[in-house]
């Protein structure tokens, strides 16, 4: 339940900047935020066993040559199983790539691209978590582009961020797991190697057509996983809190301070030790930047990270202080994320919230 006073502020936001856009304002053209936002998802069906639905929503597209993309480790999954009879019973014709990396990385993804370069697909099919999503996103947006390399639409600094200019093949996403929600966003994330940072590709485009959620995937998850996948939810849930809200981007922002009373999810991801540990140094990131005004935040995700067995800090992740240098360096480049935390950070600040973050609790 939102609190009653998040509401009422909400209210109070909306009712400030109503009627700002440029034909209308008094301050069109002037000033450095933004007076507006956009909200666009991919279309979400939900219920347990909507898998059975795959083969005929492929059918009604009329797609004749699918790229079925999955997690090798799933192929047996009764839930899994429920997909391929779907398209067994439609006739549904597809190739399948299981070459996908947990965490993907410029080279997994340019694996996909190279299969999906070689056939004439009319659409996509990704079976897994948001890896797997992830990694058809990417096959999909470079296989109508031909031409393009690699760092032409990775976000900058690191890539070019261009824009797509040619249709993208329609991409149906199952997620095997609950949490990432790259079933319904415009985002590709990976880990550019030459740079030894984590990035990603950003573009509207590659919004999956349509995202089957069935429940009914996460009854196998091991428990790990679950609680890996639990806390990146979690994570997911804080940064909308903590986040510069949109009509603040493009100044100094203040700290927020208005919480929920609880966001904890026990909903799963398709996560390992690895996305738990780069969500942990950007949780602790964000967290640490409103201790002082939000101390009792800090001990209920203390005690979260606790009781889920959650690794106790960057230490117990293999971590050490001599580390912090090439995390540091690590982080800068990530300007999309960076940019939405509540003040600017500078290396001497990353460096100091990655030493606090050795040890958690």
């Amino acid at each position: 339940m939102v609190p009653r006073r998040r509401v009422l502020d909400l209210l109070q936001n909306i009712s400030k900047v109503s009627c700002r856009c440029p034909s209308h304002s008094s301050e069109a053209g002037g000033g450095a935020k933004d007076n507006a936002f956009e909200m666009a998802s991919s279309t979400i069906r939900y219920g347990p066993g909507v898998t059975r639905e795959l083969g005929a929503d492929l059918t009604n597209l009329g797609s004749k040559n699918i790229c079925l993309l999955i997690d090798k480790n799933l192929v047996d999954k009764p839930s899994v199983r429920t997909a391929f009879d779907s398209l067994t019973k439609y006739k549904i014709t597809y190739e399948v790539f299981q070459d996908v990396r947990v965490e993907p990385t410029d080279q997994s993804l340019q694996r996909a691209i190279d299969y999906a370069r070689k056939r004439n697909f009319d659409a996509y099919v990704a079976i897994g978590g948001g890896s797997v999503i992830d990694t058809a996103k990417a096959a999909n947006l470079y296989a109508v582009h031909p031409e393009a390399e690699f760092l032409d639409f990775v976000n900058s600094p690191i890539g070019k961020s261009k824009e797509a200019t040619n249709p993208l093949k329609p991409l149906i996403a199952v997620p095997t797991t609950a949490g990432t929600g790259s079933e319904a966003t415009a985002a590709c994330v990976f880990d550019y190697k030459p740079l030894h940072v984590k990035t990603g590709i950003s573009n509207k485009a590659l919004r999956p057509m349509l995202g089957l959620i069935d429940p009914l995937h996460t009854l196998s998850l091991p428990e790990r996983v679950m609680a890996y996948a639990g806390f990146d939810v979690f994570c997911h849930a804080l940064e909308s809190f903590t986040a510069v809200p949109y009509n603040e981007r493009g100044q100094q922002s203040s700290i927020l301070t208005t919480f929920p009373a609880s966001i904890f999810t026990s909903n799963v991801a398709d996560v390992g030790p690895e996305e738990s540990c780069s969500f942990q140094v950007f949780f602790w990131t964000s967290a640490r930047c409103i201790l002082e005004r939000a101390s009792r935040l800090a001990e209920v995700l203390q005690k979260y990270m606790y009781d889920l067995k959650i690794e106790d800090g960057l230490t117990a992740l293999g971590f050490s202080k001599d580390d912090i240098p090439a995390l540091v360096k690590g982080t800068l480049p990530q300007e999309r994320i960076l940019k939405m935390a509540p003040r600017e950070q500078t290396e001497e600040d990353l460096s100091m919230l990655f030493e606090h973050s050795m040890k958690v609790y």
